[in-house]
């Protein structure tokens, strides 16, 4: 009897365990197919159907003999299938020591997106670099400046980007480099988010209220104005004492002070001539008249009125506001305006509450 019940006890112990060993062994077998399969996928080719060549926008600046920085070629392209593409390293072959590097990644399958290509390298010589580039089945050629090391003063300067990844036009303007759209962000630099007021009450509280808080709006809430005539902010968001030390401007730039726009009147003849040679041409913006604007400083600036203390939205059509740095007093700070009726440029000074725009100046 004790024998008979090892036997069965030693046969279910047999049976327990090759029935394990083959459950190990199936579960083996599929591991390959499962590879095979996600192999496959890896494989598959990216590609795009149009590549705009013509219109790639470089962001930052390269200078013969200095060493690229922080400086990327971006272009947009259409009819992503939603496949990788390889990380690439490409040459010019005219402009000798630049490369462009394209990190790995997919193409988009939304209607148009942006490729990033970072630009490396010191220039040999100054001119056109041209880069042959097969990306995603299309095939063509990149090209950017790149300036002699004497700075120009006049023309526009290198793109560049804020914090959130708008990039703007820049302009030089004798011995400065100026921000030729208004800026449009509503982080610091850092990341660090500013409060958007849409409400009266509350944008009139900070006005009245001991504590000083940095505050952005939009004109009139409209944010369909915001990608041209850009954003308002009031003056603590410049304020380090009032922001936490730090800068609304993208870094190596800053909001001029009241001696920096003093070297730009005075570059463009004067404040009594200086406002027609900085405001748009033209009525698309401006209410007329217009009076004796010109552009030619390429400064382009636009009426967006400014939010009062109070609240309220008054001037766009008719006047430009912007911020300078300098404070007056305790609640007023400097700032410059121009108007529809005028060539000047005029100073003076507001409360810290009110919302104006801003333009940038390199460091």
């Amino acid at each position: 009897m004790k024998s008979t019940f090892s036997f069965l006890l030693f046969s279910s112990l047999f049976i327990l365990l090759g029935s394990c060993k083959k459950e190990e062994i199936k579960i083996n077998s599929v591991v390959p197919t499962e590879v095979m399969l996600q192999d496959s996928m890896v494989r598959n080719t990216g590609s795009i159907t149009s590549l705009n060549f013509e219109q790639a926008v470089l962001i930052g600046e390269v200078v013969v003999n200095q060493d690229v920085v922080n400086t990327e070629v971006q272009v947009h392209y259409s009819g992503g299938n939603g496949y990788d593409y390889s990380s690439q390293e490409i040459k010019s072959n005219s402009v000798h020591g630049l490369k462009l590097i394209l990190s790995s990644g997919y193409f988009s399958l939304q209607r148009s997106a942006v490729l990033k290509l970072k630009v490396i390298g010191k220039a040999t010589t100054s001119g056109i670099a041209i880069f042959p580039v097969i990306i995603g089945g299309q095939e063509g050629e990149i090209k950017i400046i790149v300036n002699g090391d004497s700075k120009p003063s006049s023309g526009y300067g290198p793109n560049f980007k804020d914090v959130e990844g708008t990039v703007y036009k820049s302009v030089y303007i004798g011995n400065q480099l100026w921000q030729a759209e208004n800026l449009r962000t509503t982080k610091f630099n850092d990341g660090t988010p500013i409060p958007v007021v849409e409400h009266q009450s509350t944008w009139f509280k900070n006005f009245s209220s001991t504590t000083a808080v940095p505050m952005v709006s939009v004109y009139n809430n409209d944010l369909t104005l915001k990608q041209q005539q850009g954003v308002l902010y009031n003056w603590y968001v410049l304020d380090s004492l009032s922001n936490g030390n730090k800068n609304i401007c993208p870094q190596g730039w800053h909001v001029p002070t009241d001696n920096d726009w003093k070297i730009l009147e005075e570059y463009l003849g004067g404040p009594e001539r200086a406002g027609g040679k900085m405001k748009e041409t033209g009525s698309l913006n401006w209410v007329n008249p217009n009076t004796a604007a010109t552009n030619e400083s390429l400064f382009s600036a636009l009426p967006s009125g400014y939010r009062l203390y109070s609240g309220s939205f008054v001037n766009k059509g008719n006047n430009g506001f912007y911020w300078s740095s300098s404070e007056h007093s305790t609640s007023n700070a400097y700032f410059r305006f121009l108007q529809n009726e005028s060539a000047r440029i005029i100073k003076n000074s507001i409360y810290k509450a009110s919302g104006l725009s801003i333009r940038c100046l390199k460091n």
